[in-house]
């Protein structure tokens, strides 16, 4: 989706101008990736990701088999992928909250059906007699 959300990056920059995998790597590494031990493993597995975009839609060639142009689907499958993360997000946060508000509910179940004993601290009984005593 890191590629994907650069395709669209650069593209929107000059919208009817194609790219190839040289390009897209330059613009999200800058030049430098030249000077990468591993540039030709790179530049395959980017090769790679564009033709698997090109197989699913989101590209289309352009010219030449090197060069590339986005289609409408790509922003597309970018907001639904963007959407499934904050829904996921969303799911694993609310997970979070009902496992805190579970426990909280436990250890209070556990006080009140007489499982944990503890001191009594405040005898509600003497301060409502210490009130009434007042009205």
């Amino acid at each position: 989706m890191k590629v994907l959300e650069s395709i669209i990056a650069k593209q929107s920059e000059e919208p009817h101008k194609s790219f190839s995998s040289l390009d897209l790597m330059s613009y999200m590494y800058s030049i430098r990736w030249y000077l990468h031990p591993q540039k030709t493993e790179l530049r395959k597995k980017m090769d790679l990701y564009l033709s698997s975009f090109v197989s699913s839609g989101e590209l289309e060639n352009h010219g030449g088999s090197f060069d590339f142009i986005i289609t409408g689907k790509a922003i597309a499958t970018l907001e639904q992928y963007q959407i499934e993360t904050a829904r996921a997000k969303y799911a694993k946060s609310a997970n979070s909250w009902m496992l805190i508000l579970t426990a909280i509910l436990a250890f209070f179940a556990a006080f009140q059906s007489g499982l944990i004993k503890s001191p009594v601290w405040i005898d509600l009984g003497k301060i409502w007699e210490w009130l009434s005593s007042y009205m």
